[in-house]
């Protein structure tokens, strides 16, 4: 896919950290607290889920630069994010990013997971870590060609894609996969279909990164600490 992409076909387009900012924990706070954020204003929306849960849906309405991110128009694709673990709509580098696919003519829309990003808890299931979110994207696509794009020939032959971030990045990826094989749960044919996807700074082992997190002192006592404070708030 890379040499289909002018921008990634040579290493010359890749982005290269500065010497100072190679190493992973420097890049992390620094994006954390170094990085301007755009301003994006959302229009909520609660999807219900089968089993009693709900998703916030939040539709990018207006960004930094006054642009609006229309909705019913066949010749602009809609892209949903899922943004990392236990974060949502406002973080920062899920409105930077909502803000560049608007300029670049695309509808934009956050699928916070449940119990992030304010959204309410009505059971038990809080966000995976794993597969278990699958079918939580698929209902957030479901819901925007049925309800946002207006159903009929409209809404499903739409071009809708996903994109996630690390734990949100892992979920894209095995939503994916789960289309190829029809794996999962909340399958409904053409209305939970995406035309592509993309993951960023995905883990490849899961149970890996929780060890890294768990022993090293530095992810122990900031990112454990940090993901723990957001359960508790969230329940």
């Amino acid at each position: 896919a890379a040499s289909d992409c002018q921008g990634l076909s040579s290493w010359a387009g890749w982005y290269r950290a500065p010497w100072w900012l190679q190493q992973a924990d420097m890049m992390t706070l620094f994006a954390s607290f170094g990085r301007a954020v755009s301003p994006v204003e959302y229009e909520r929306h609660l999807v219900d889920t089968l089993d009693g849960g709900v998703l916030a849906l939040d539709i990018v309405r207006t960004t930094v630069a006054g642009s609006t991110s229309p909705l019913n128009n066949m010749s602009l694709s809609f892209v949903l994010l899922v943004s990392g673990l236990g974060g949502g709509s406002q973080g920062g580098y899920v409105k930077n990013m909502a803000t560049t696919l608007v300029r670049r003519g695309c509808s934009v829309a956050v699928l916070n997971m449940r119990a992030c990003a304010g959204s309410p808890l009505r059971n038990p299931r809080l966000f995976s870590a794993y597969r278990g979110s699958t079918d939580d994207v698929r209902m957030g696509v479901r819901y925007v060609r049925e309800k946002l794009l207006g159903g009929g020939s409209v809404g499903s032959k739409a071009d809708v894609f996903i994109l996630g971030w690390s734990n949100g990045g892992t979920i894209v990826t095995n939503t994916l996969a789960e289309q190829a094989s029809g794996e999962g749960k909340g399958h409904a044919g053409v209305w939970t279909r995406v035309q592509g996807g993309a993951s960023l700074a995905t883990p490849h082992d899961m149970a890996e990164s929780t060890r890294n997190c768990e022993e090293r002192v530095f992810s122990r006592w900031v990112y454990n600490r940090y993901v723990a404070r957001s359960v508790v708030r969230q329940i």
